[in-house]
This record gives C-alpha cells, structure tokens and sequence, in this order.
C-alpha cells in the first residue's frame, strides 16, 4: 500500500512539473502549428485530474487549428475534448467530438487519428452498454 501511495505522489509531482512546463512554454508561443500542439498537450494532461480545464484548453486549440489550417491539431483537439467529457461522464458530447474529429482525419487521410477516434468511439459505447 505504501508503494502505491509512494508511486502516485511521484507520479502527480510529474504530471504538475509537465503541466508548469508546458503553461511557461505555452505563455511565449507565437500563433502556429506549434501552439496548436502545446494546447493538445496541456489538455492530454489534465483529462484525468481536471477534465474542465482540459475542455478549456481544447477548445482553445480547436480556435487556433481551425484559424491557421491544422488539421491534424485540430482532430486531435477534437478527441481530447471527447477523452474529457468520457471522463466527465457526458457519453453524448464525447461522441459528438469524437466523430468530428473521425471526419476531419478520414478527410485529411489521417489513419492515426482515424483509428484513434475509431478506437475512442468504440469505448464510449462499450461503456455506455
């Protein structure tokens, strides 16, 4: 039992440290691809400790990916925000983000995002019975 609580307060220092990272790099970003990026970062490591905050920053990222032309940001932002609302328990947003973001990776000839959100899809109604 110790280990285990040893283990997870290492692994939530991590997680913070990472979080900090990416908020200082994130403050001096230029409106790019690379932004875009940091957003899905900062989003994919909040989904299980603060998944409001990580719909946030998604949806932040989907502004960004859409205004400069990142698809694949974009689908990626798309499936983060529906990881987010799984972990919220909202079955039904998370869907409809996750087939937004199958249509702009099957459009864009993105087999990892197609398959990502193909995968996603699959465990929403696995969950949902």
């Amino acid at each position: 039992m110790s280990f285990f609580l040893f283990f997870t307060s290492v692994n939530s220092a991590q997680n913070v440290s990472k979080i900090d990272s990416l908020l200082n790099l994130l403050a001096n970003s230029k409106e790019d691809t690379a932004k875009v990026s940091l957003l899905n970062s900062l989003a994919y490591s909040l989904l299980n400790n603060d998944p409001e905050s990580a719909i946030s920053y998604c949806n932040e990222a989907i502004k960004l990916a859409d205004k400069i032309g990142d698809t694949k940001g974009l689908a990626t932002a798309y499936n983060n925000a529906g990881i987010a609302y799984d972990n919220l328990g909202d079955f039904e947003k998370s869907l409809k983000e996750y087939f937004v973001s199958l249509s702009i990776s099957i459009e864009n000839t993105n087999p990892k995002g197609v398959s990502q959100s193909t995968n996603d899809i699959g465990i929403i109604y696995y969950e949902d019975g």
